[in-house]
């Protein structure tokens, strides 16, 4: 299943919540985890009040919307944003390309750094810039990659402690609409070992310091506040984080095995997945809103994974059926799971939607799904 950063659900602390692994634990940490933000006035700047199910898509509670689906072609959608634009790559019969989806002008390819093979889209800001994983000819026939923004293409600053080895395998994970940026680093600690990271960009580059001994963790998503989530490894688990300000809040465990964090939203509420046991190779989606929740998956799935989330409070994902050969994009919304396919109105036969990577607060899902047996991109719109 492809990772991918940002997912999260808004209910009321201390309320039930349906599915496997159910109950909440309080996630231990560096400091005492703080509360959900609040919007003064509500959620006026796309948020919403830690508690409530406000929100500004279409749909009845307790009811999923139904969508048109637009096929965008072969390639991969990463997210859509706030105006509908989709980011990610293109493919056609020769090579795939880094661009943006918009109706109805379609895909525009971004700018491919000289010496690069590979572009991928991985944000949009306020100001229309775009955060890019440039991927770069290595040796024996792999790839490494660099993080650049565009316009203009400039590389974004990282850390290194080998000017010669510029941080190779540096990537970035999200951007937000102040154009600020998270990802994860690769540095040479020691002549013989690689120490990775995550790290945050705001014209300038923050290390995430996770502690002592703590080398390893990743920064998978951010808000509009600069709050940012993912994990970091804890002896020989990994621990979902919140990072707010140069504080890090270790968000604990989900069903008492390794967790990480894939979104939050600007109230401050996280999401992301966890193992049930160290070696059972299942999952299950969590919500933290300064307790943790364990979600569940869907019926008839045994490992699902949250992606992101829109300001209503709905989770967007993908989960594995019980034969673990079949992917299926799922929706979580007011407690209740729904497979995607089951979702959509006047799709051409032979659609099949395997990974829902992005809502935006109009409840536009971007994501990949198959056609006929071959990859291709797609956007759903509320009908």
């Amino acid at each position: 299943m492809r990772e991918r950063a940002t997912a999260v659900l808004l209910v009321a602390a201390g309320v039930a919540v349906a599915g496997c692994g159910g109950g909440s634990t309080r996630g231990a940490g560096a400091g005492s985890p703080p509360a959900p933000v609040q919007d003064a006035g509500g959620a006026s700047d796309g948020g919403v009040v830690a508690g409530t199910d406000a929100g500004t898509d279409a749909g009845t509670p307790g009811q999923p919307p139904a969508y048109s689906l637009t096929d965008l072609g072969g390639g991969f959608a990463n997210l859509v944003d706030g105006r509908g634009r989709v980011a990610g790559f293109t493919c056609d019969d020769s090579s795939c390309s880094g661009a943006v989806f918009t109706a109805p002008d379609g895909w525009n390819k971004v700018p491919v750094p000289s010496g690069a093979v590979h572009v991928e889209v991985m944000g949009i800001d306020a100001a229309g810039r775009l955060a890019l994983n440039v991927d770069y000819p290595a040796t024996i026939r792999s790839t490494y990659s660099l993080p650049y923004r565009w316009p203009p293409l400039e590389l974004v600053p990282i850390l290194a402690t080998d000017a010669k080895d510029l941080t190779r395998e540096s990537r970035l994970a999200a951007m937000n609409p102040a154009g600020h940026l998270v990802g994860r680093l690769f540095e040479n600690a020691t002549s013989r070992s690689v120490a990775s990271g995550g790290y945050f960009y705001d014209g300038t580059v923050t290390r995430i310091a996770f502690g002592p001994g703590q080398d390893n963790g990743e920064a998978l998503a951010l808000n509009s506040r600069d709050q940012v989530v993912g994990w970091v490894k804890q002896g020989v688990e990994q621990h979902a984080f919140l990072w707010e300000h140069g504080v890090l809040h270790d968000l604990g465990t989900v069903s008492g095995a390794s967790s990480m964090a894939t979104a939050i939203n600007d109230s401050g509420v996280v999401t992301g997945w966890g193992g049930t046991s160290p070696f059972s190779g299942v999952s299950v989606i969590f919500r933290w809103d300064g307790e943790m929740h364990s979600l569940g998956c869907p019926a008839g799935t045994v490992h699902c994974e949250a992606t992101a989330i829109n300001a209503r409070g709905d989770i967007v994902g993908q989960a594995l059926t019980g034969d673990r050969k079949t992917e299926m994009a799922f929706l979580y919304r007011d407690g209740a799971f729904h497979r995607l396919d089951d979702l959509v109105q006047g799709a051409p036969p032979g659609w099949r939607l395997i990974l829902a990577s992005s809502i935006n607060d109009a409840g536009q899902i971007a994501g990949t799904g198959m056609l006929n047996g071959i990859d291709h991109g797609y956007l759903l719109t509320p009908r």
